[in-house]
């Protein structure tokens, strides 16, 4: 059986390597500081969503933790998940969520954006 670490990763039909742990910020509108953590830690996956309403606070605390880190960190270093909800399904509406996330995020790309057919209230 495979040992898992946090450096462990799969690899996408993209050629992106995705970590297979990562930390979640489900409803955490604070979510600086656990963030910070994960990243000290070796996390390098953290999962968000459009409904988690904390896109903005992700981008903030990843920019954050790569200016603390002296330039051992890149923004390319981490892998990002965004999502989005069934209301924001359709060509021209996805577009429009991933760009307002990406706005929030303040990122130029996300490496994953799914979506999600439960609703999250």
């Amino acid at each position: 059986m495979a040992k898992f670490a946090l450096t462990s990763t799969v690899t996408l039909t993209s050629g992106y390597k995705m970590p297979i742990l990562g930390l979640g910020v489900y409803l955490n509108r604070s979510c600086g500081k656990a963030i910070d953590a994960a990243i000290q830690a070796g996390y390098r996956h953290i999962d968000s969503a459009i409904v988690y309403k904390n896109e903005a606070e992700v981008g903030d605390a990843i920019r954050k933790a790569i200016e603390e880190s002296g330039g051992s960190l890149k923004r390319e270093d981490l892998f990002i998940t965004s999502k989005v909800t069934t209301r924001w399904h359709g060509y021209n509406n996805t577009l429009k969520a991933v760009e307002e996330s990406l706005e929030r995020f303040k990122f130029g790309t996300l490496l994953s954006y799914r979506h999600t057919s439960r609703r999250i209230s």
